[in-house]
């Protein structure tokens, strides 16, 4: 997560939708006061900062929801554990919570989302990674909580509420519109940040079970971006 107040914006990161090179890119350009969270395991030229749970920043924090009581209320428990202030994969509510009703309603929000089969396959590869030997898809898929929505992170009461939702398949484009509207001119040149995982030539099948387990848990974002499995991904 980043929240840029030189140039008001908050990018919420999405797993497996090349977020971790965004947020490299991002921290570089995002300011000096800005609130980057750290990535793990680190990344070359990222630079978290302001995302601990200090005092200054816990005062921040209650300032910026000074107009938004409530929302500090349901904040200030986390606030008082070890948890950071602010960390990746943050949900829309609680970045809201913490930055305050009014900065969220400012800034201009945004994420990216992924083909769900394919975003899929990427989190079984990335999550299977240090395993001798890797469980068959269908039974990774099947295990339960190996596959779930990430629409929190930029819904709130399953209503999105980031400005702009950008597509990994077009993401240098895509981020090039974001930051264009968030007044940001600078060149745009992204690591393959965690891209070493997953051989270019790594390929699954989809059984039909695996697949009813995707189209499920992804529904709402298959018909809001009418994503549908990618006809090179082949039946099993």
């Amino acid at each position: 997560m980043i929240v840029s107040f030189e140039h008001e914006f908050i990018f919420m990161k999405v797993p497996k939708t090349a977020g971790t090179s965004v947020e490299v890119f991002l921290s570089q350009v995002a300011g000096a006061d800005a609130i980057v969270t750290p990535v793990k395991p680190p990344e070359p030229n990222h630079q978290p900062r302001n995302y601990e749970n200090t005092p200054a920043n816990v005062r921040a924090a209650r300032r910026h929801a000074l107009t938004d009581r409530a929302a500090w209320k349901r904040t200030s428990n986390a606030v008082n554990g070890n948890r950071p202030l602010y960390f990746n994969h943050m949900s829309a509510q609680l970045a809201r919570d913490r930055i305050g009703s009014r900065r969220w309603g400012q800034f201009f929000k945004f994420c990216f989302e992924r083909n769900p089969w394919d975003k899929v396959i990427s989190s079984y590869f990335w999550e299977t990674r240090l395993e001798d030997v890797r469980p068959p898809f269908e039974a990774w898929v099947l295990e339960p909580g190996n596959v779930k929505s990430d629409r929190r992170l930029y819904t709130i009461d399953d209503t999105v509420v980031v400005d702009f939702v950008g597509c990994y398949e077009n993401l240098e484009a895509d981020l090039r519109v974001a930051l264009e509207r968030s007044g940001v001119t600078t060149s745009i040149e992204l690591p393959r940040a965690k891209g070493a995982v997953r051989r270019t030539d790594a390929r699954v099948a989809i059984t039909k079970r695996a697949d009813d387990v995707i189209c499920r848990e992804y529904g709402p974002e298959l018909e809001q971006f009418e994503y549908r499995r990618p006809p090179e991904i082949p039946w099993e």
